[in-house]
């Protein structure tokens, strides 16, 4: 129980330490507080893991003709609907290409460094297989 429980809080910290790069990184994402990114965390573990799985099994057809592409739409929507149910949390313009901060081209899609850094947290993944559970 108390291993489920130090999981759960490691992923927790992951999906709050990307944010907070995601918030150094790219002028349109602004957290304005500690607590705002703790609690955005929270919110973007619980859309991700209950939410997001039903809208990628919904569109698979359409995310199988795009080769993926649509992934990257459903993870900007996933930002956007926490940004919407977490008032200090403000996304802007997430669906195009934001500048860095310290540079004058281009950086990456934004939404998708929050999913990246916290790949290991996503639902489905275990880091043992079934087998080796105790």
């Amino acid at each position: 129980m108390t291993r489920k429980i130090l999981v759960i809080l490691t992923k927790l910290a992951i999906n709050a330490l990307a944010l907070l790069v995601v918030d150094y990184l790219f002028d349109g994402i602004r957290l304005e507080d500690l607590q705002t990114m703790i609690v955005a965390a929270v919110v973007l573990a619980l859309v991700n893991s209950f939410l997001r799985p039903f809208i990628i099994i919904l569109t698979l057809p359409i995310n199988v003709l795009s080769l993926g592409l649509l992934t990257l739409v459903i993870n900007a929507l996933m930002l956007m609907l926490v940004a919407w149910l977490v008032p200090t949390f403000h996304v802007d313009g997430v669906l195009d290409r934001h500048v860095c901060r310290d540079r004058d081209e281009p950086g990456q899609f934004s939404p998708e460094l929050v999913p990246a850094a916290a790949w290991h947290s996503w639902p489905g993944r275990d880091q043992r297989p079934a087998s080796s559970a105790r």
